[in-house]
């Protein structure tokens, strides 16, 4: 039984998607949608943005599951001035990966992004708006699948703004996880909580699914919030056992993060209650 590997601390319930269908008989006819023209346009991508991706590389080094938590300042005119994140792709971790970027959005809600890393390297999403607080976002690389959302961060702190103080409290969180392990991933999936102090101390408790087998445990840490909303943390289990993650303050209420443990490639919420 493989159940040694280091797992992010931080939790999320799993994302599910998909279609569904129902036989004739049980639904009844509904009329066909008539299409009307809509009145999107980039204004309404205006503010800064906390995301979050899950997803696949397809193939190269970084092949495997990907993961990654991050910000991007839109100017409501089609330009995106700054974006950050932290990416874990396969265990490769990467952070504070800088970009700048371009975005459009057509009438009907539906838009693209091209973001332009400091490396050269470009990197694609389409997108739909809920409302100008959050959208949906796809990356459209070939060699990559995934999905993803973006939540206006705060708008009534000032722009760059937060600190620890804006993690304090009782926090509800979730996971959806894979340890890497060469005979094969492991599928993870938990619950738990995070006590934070306002000032940079941490204590949780889980419960995982790994790959079937159920595991409960608890660890004491500590964290860290830059200005921007971007954060780190580290946990320290009572086997003496360490396990890191970056996260990003969408508000003082929901928080999202990655691991940063080269073993496991993770994403999940945490959210006071």
């Amino acid at each position: 039984m493989r159940t040694s590997h280091l797992l992010p601390f931080v939790l999320m319930s799993a994302l599910g998607a998909g279609w569904w269908t129902a036989s004739a008989a049980s639904v009844p006819p509904r009329p066909t949608p008539t299409a009307t023209p809509g009145s999107f346009s980039n204004r309404d991508l205006r503010g800064r943005y906390a995301f979050y991706l899950q997803g696949d590389i397809l193939s190269g080094q970084a092949q495997g599951p990907l993961a990654a938590v991050g910000i991007f300042v839109a100017d409501g005119n089609g330009d995106i001035p700054f974006a950050t994140r932290t990416l874990n792709a396969g265990g490769m971790v990467v952070q504070d990966d800088q970009a700048t970027g371009t975005y459009s959005v057509d009438p009907d809600g539906l838009g693209v992004i091209e973001f332009v890393a400091s490396s050269g390297d470009m990197e694609l999403f389409e997108f739909t708006i809920v409302n100008s607080d959050h959208l949906h976002a796809v990356p459209t690389g070939p060699n990559v699948v995934g999905w993803g959302e973006a939540f206006r961060q705060d708008v009534e702190a000032p722009p760059f703004s937060f600190d620890n103080g804006d993690f304090h409290g009782d926090y509800a969180t979730g996971l959806i996880a894979q340890v890497l392990d060469p005979l094969g991933d492991l599928p993870v999936t938990g619950i738990g909580f995070i006590q934070a102090d306002g000032l940079g101390n941490l204590f949780a408790k889980r419960r995982l699914s790994v790959n079937g087998v159920i595991i409960e445990d608890s660890a004491s840490g500590t964290y860290s919030v830059s200005p921007n909303g971007m954060g780190n943390a580290l946990f320290t289990l009572p086997t003496g056992e360490r396990e890191g993650f970056d996260f990003v303050i969408v508000t003082p209420d929901l928080q999202y993060a990655v691991a940063t443990n080269p073993s496991a490639v993770g994403i999940g919420p945490a959210r006071r209650r």
